[in-house]
């Protein structure tokens, strides 16, 4: 409110609604912090700071995953290659690095998993050679969900575990809830049931510092526990959680996995009226993101909801649908070893 008073058009000017937006993002606020990204991006490039200009177009990139943000896969694409074009020309290799990760999980998200490696893996070079452990701990978290979401969950939790010791080690909150969450989600996904303890404790962590934007991979991952332990009344509590947070922050990823517990929990609880609703509301809502992971599960989810239906027909549609799905992101993948998880 400062500088607005002051009409300041120098770097304060322009830091101050950047800076508000970062806080606005990670508080689970992401239209909130495009908005101060965009009045930022202005200023910037009225005075021609084009480091500024970059950081802006990276962080409406940023805002505008489906993790963190509001889903718009397709809207992340287009600013990340527009921040890169300024920083790589310019060698500003902190932004280069924060770009290439967050094209690299826009990439796979919309089904091009190998060029996501590509870029996550250069991300991480730059991490490395710039020796900023918050930036290296970011990367290998990026890595570690694009192997949990090829379902190979040994190599994602090594990578989990790596950025989650480095975080403890400088005893760093930032970015540890979401570490926390996805390492005990791959313990999980690897059948390992006993870790509500480790999830609770990335809730509690992500809570007490308003990282809500990471709060929501912990509340993800008890609804999950909870449905392969078959206790569908806890699920549907973190589920609902989950949603109501998204919905408020319209974040359409979040939105659908909220959506996409809620119907497994209600399959499980006999409900399959309830059920159906609530997964073709998470089908809406993925849509509009464009993630093939999640399309594909959730298709998945119909198929057994139609099956417990009796509707062998639409059970078989939906089957097709995640099988398109899941041929679209190994389409994507050349080498065996990470085409393995989808091919078992």
């Amino acid at each position: 409110s400062i500088y607005r008073q002051l009409d300041l058009r120098d770097v304060v000017g322009i830091q101050a609604p950047h800076g508000l937006g970062e806080a606005l993002l990670i508080a689970g606020e992401p239209q909130h912090a495009q908005q101060q990204f965009r009045e930022s991006l202005d200023l910037a490039r009225a005075v021609a700071d084009i480091s500024y200009e970059s950081e802006n177009l990276q962080m409406l990139g940023w805002a505008s995953l489906g993790t963190i943000g509001t889903g718009d896969y397709a809207n992340a694409v287009a600013y990340f290659k527009q921040s890169l074009s300024i920083s790589e020309a310019a060698h500003l290799e902190w932004h280069t690095m924060c770009s290439r990760l967050g094209h690299g999980l826009a990439l796979a998200a919309l089904g091009d998993y190998g060029r996501g490696f590509e870029d996550i893996q250069r991300a991480k070079q730059i991490a490395e050679k710039m020796g900023i452990t918050r930036f290296l701990c970011m990367t290998v978290d990026g890595l570690g969900q694009l192997y949990q979401e090829l379902d190979l969950f040994e190599q994602a939790e090594a990578l989990h575990t790596e950025g989650f010791e480095r975080l403890m080690r400088r005893e760093w909150s930032y970015w540890l809830p979401r570490l926390q969450a996805n390492r005990a989600i791959d313990r999980m996904r690897h059948g390992d049931l006993d870790v509500q303890a480790e999830l609770e404790m990335a809730l509690q962590i992500g809570l007490s510092e308003n990282q809500i934007a990471h709060v929501q991979r912990a509340l993800e991952g008890l609804a999950e526990l909870f449905i392969r332990r078959g206790e569908p009344e806890m699920a549907l509590r973190y589920a609902d959680d989950l949603a109501a947070r998204a919905s408020a922050g319209e974040m359409q990823e979040m939105l659908a996995q909220g959506q996409r517990w809620r119907g497994e929990a209600l399959l499980q609880l006999g409900d399959h009226a309830g059920a159906e609703q609530a997964l073709l509301a998470a089908l809406d809502a993925a849509g509009r993101t464009g993630k093939r992971r999640l399309l594909m599960d959730i298709h998945d989810a119909l198929a057994r909801c139609a099956d417990a239906r009796g509707d062998s027909a639409a059970a078989d549609q939906q089957r097709q649908a995640a099988e398109q799905q899941r041929r679209i992101i190994l389409d994507s993948l050349h080498d065996p070893a990470l085409r393995a998880g989808l091919q078992r």
